[in-house]
């Protein structure tokens, strides 16, 4: 997720001037901003058969609070309280090199856990976000899903059986094919901990894909997911969860 003011029900919420609510860090403490994950992810090679190409992606994703003492690094060293911490899922184009469309939560300084969207349609274009104003509580999963809709060939964003948006714009006209699906926990300061403890870490489970060839979805990937973590937190392996009532993929992320 990358931006700096989003509507919240009708309302901008700006990110770089909320208060603090914790002591400001001290210089260096924070790092330089950007986007890190933590999570997995799977992109197919431009070779992968149409058969198996993806065109959603699928997960439930419990939140669980950040170790004690930890969570957001605070005011980082510019000044203002920019940081934030979250959960999601994604499609994206080729490699992750451009557009995408995702949903998922995410918190920053000050803020409730908002569940949102956000869409690109290529790595230059406007950054498209969507908050409907609900917000998300710790220890409950929320399923959100990003896919294709050939009703309106476009992708649908969804937390549980809510519609949050919907791109106005066709993947399959903007986009590099075969598509990339993400599963991570992101913030946008090194400084800053991935939700989340061993004892009690970030759930992702149900992982699913959507297939281009007939719309359904499966939870046998088509091609071999990849751990991915440039944060301070960490994950656990990729394994078989039966938590949403079947056998599926899943994980955990935290910060020791």
């Amino acid at each position: 997720m990358r931006r700096l003011g989003v509507a919240v029900g009708g309302v901008c919420l700006l990110l770089l001037f909320l208060p603090a609510t914790r002591p400001a860090a001290a210089a260096g403490t924070c790092g330089t901003q950007g986007n890190y994950f933590d999570g997995y992810d799977i992109s197919p090679p431009s070779n992968q058969p149409a058969a198996n190409r993806s065109s959603g992606t699928q997960a439930w994703i419990t939140m669980e609070p950040a170790k004690l003492g930890g969570g957001l690094c605070g005011n980082p060293p510019n000044g203002n309280s920019s940081d934030f911490e979250s959960e999601w899922e994604m499609i994206t184009t080729f490699q992750g090199l451009g557009g995408y469309s995702q949903a998922g939560v995410f918190w920053s300084v000050g803020t409730p856990k908002y569940f949102f969207s956000q869409a690109r349609q290529t790595g230059t274009s406007q950054f498209l976000t969507t908050i409907p104003g609900n917000t998300a509580v710790y220890g409950q999963p929320y399923v959100f899903a990003s896919y294709y809709a050939t009703s309106c060939s476009c992708i649908l964003n969804y937390v549980n059986t809510q519609l949050i948006s919907q791109t106005p714009f066709n993947p399959y006209t903007s986009w590099t094919q075969p598509f990339k699906n993400e599963w991570y926990g992101e913030v946008s300061y090194y400084g800053s901990d991935i939700n989340g403890t061993a004892l009690l870490p970030v759930h992702f489970t149900a992982m699913k894909q959507q297939l281009q060839s007939n719309r359904a979805w499966t939870t046998t990937f088509q091609y071999p997911a990849a751990a991915h973590n440039s944060t301070r937190g960490t994950y656990g392996p990729l394994s078989t969860c039966y938590d949403s009532g079947a056998a599926t993929p899943c994980f955990n992320i935290w910060t020791n």
